[in-house]
């Protein structure tokens, strides 16, 4: 007897000729299906099972989901755009800014090599919590 191993079996796709007690076995678990020569028993054939989910994924809530969505942000570049130009410029800037995107560019600005204190103090007065 001639079987076609179907999915999820890792031989799915290959045709083996076999006895048919074994080729039956493979058929009734549903690992095969009966061939001819010419082609698959469609009768035969069961759905295609539905993709299985990866383990540990599906312990997502939907604020991680969303997430998992959004492109990651380029902090660097982002932080060293911040700073780019003059010191009412960036003041003009830190309104409505993100904590994180704030601390990077406190980051780059002292780390540049010349500080300008007026964004400094901008920016770590904007990272202060007002009490």
């Amino acid at each position: 007897m001639q079987i076609k191993f179907i999915p999820p079996d890792p031989r799915a796709g290959m045709i083996a000729t076999m006895d048919s007690s074994l080729g039956e076995l493979f058929v009734r678990k549903g690992n095969a299906v009966r061939v001819s020569e010419q082609h698959v028993d469609a009768a035969s054939v069961p759905p295609a099972p539905a993709p299985a989910e990866p383990a540990g994924e599906t312990d997502l809530d939907e604020e991680e989901q969303e997430q998992d969505t959004k492109p990651a942000r380029d902090l660097p570049t982002l932080a060293a755009a911040f700073v780019d130009g003059t010191v009412p410029d960036v003041t003009a800037r830190i309104e409505g800014a993100d904590e994180e995107l704030l601390k990077a560019a406190l980051a780059t600005e002292t780390a540049s090599e010349k500080p300008r204190k007026g964004v400094v103090d901008a920016l770590t007065s904007a990272l202060t919590p007002q009490a």
